[in-house]
């Protein structure tokens, strides 16, 4: 039974509270900094439909059109903008460093939901670090949750504060219970930027030739692999998702093959993901799962 608890980043808990709206000031040309208790944007309704999720899964190479967990981090994100726009002036500067998502019940084929949105904004050293937590609700209250953080390359600036840590799952000292390989396409970026994340680090070469860790090279949407990731678990343990987080620790290329890795309990799984052109690099850490519980 989920019981409510607070939201933090990679290991998504819920608690039911009212959002506040915060004032926010500008720094310099970069980002915003934000009281320390963040900053809301006003409810809105975030709606999908049979079109929504044929793109995703075509996206995520889903042999059906419902709704997975992961499905949600990418229509928080499409949600994004007021937030992104508050921090940053514009989304396209937003590189996504990890995610979590958590749903109370099944998410339907058609839906419509109110949603909240609350950013924070942190720093460590140059680089800027938002992170935003979004519910969903219903009449009925709260149906799922997700958080995103994101990174602003050389937008760190003096007076922010350093993320709050967290503790991260490590994976056991032993050979996982099950790993499988996850072939990604060449076009595989092209087909997950129609699901609402139009950023040219992941078309553009010259673009992605500006950020080092791209290798001159543009790189997969990192809640494209995340979707991957969540995808190949539910396979591996028979069942769908009831949650997922994890923070993306290195890019993936459109071409490349996921080799993902978990190891189960009882009520989770850890996860790690690499891949076979760099197997000794992880691209996905800190990862854990929780199964849907049946009825």
């Amino acid at each position: 039974m989920i019981q409510n608890r607070p939201l933090r980043f990679w290991i998504i808990m819920i608690q039911k509270r009212p959002l506040r709206f915060r004032i926010i000031r500008r720094i310099g040309s970069g980002m915003r900094l934000l009281d320390p208790d963040g900053w809301s944007a006003p409810p809105r309704l975030a709606g999908w439909g049979p079109k929504e999720l044929a793109l995703y899964a075509d996206a995520i190479d889903l042999p059906s059109r419902s709704a997975p967990v992961t499905f949600l981090a990418t229509l928080a994100f499409r949600c994004a903008g007021p937030l992104l726009t508050r921090i940053a002036g514009e989304r396209t500067r937003a590189i996504i460093g990890g995610s979590a998502v958590h749903i109370l019940s099944p998410l339907p084929d058609v839906g419509t939901l109110t949603l909240e949105r609350t950013a924070r904004v942190y720093a460590l050293g140059a680089l800027g670090i938002a992170d935003l937590e979004f519910r969903f609700l219903s009449g009925d209250g709260l149906v799922g949750a997700a958080a995103l953080q994101i990174w602003f390359p050389g937008e760190g600036r003096p007076g922010f504060t350093a993320p709050p840590r967290t503790p991260r799952p490590l994976t056991p000292q032993r050979p996982p219970d099950w790993s499988v390989d996850v072939a990604t396409a060449p076009d595989q970026a092209r087909r997950y930027a129609r699901c609402g994340d139009s950023n040219p680090l992941h078309s553009d070469p010259a673009v992605a030739a500006l950020h080092e860790f791209t290798e001159g090279r543009p790189i997969l949407h990192g809640l494209c692999t995340f979707g991957l990731v969540g995808r190949a678990i539910a396979t591996a343990r028979n069942a769908p998702l009831a949650s997922l987080s994890a923070r993306f620790a290195r890019p993936v290329w459109p071409g490349d093959t996921l080799r993902i890795s978990g190891w189960n309990d009882a009520e989770h799984c850890l996860v790690r993901a690499r891949t076979l052109e760099r197997p000794d690099d992880d691209v996905l850490t800190a990862a854990r799962a929780t199964r849907a519980q049946p009825g």
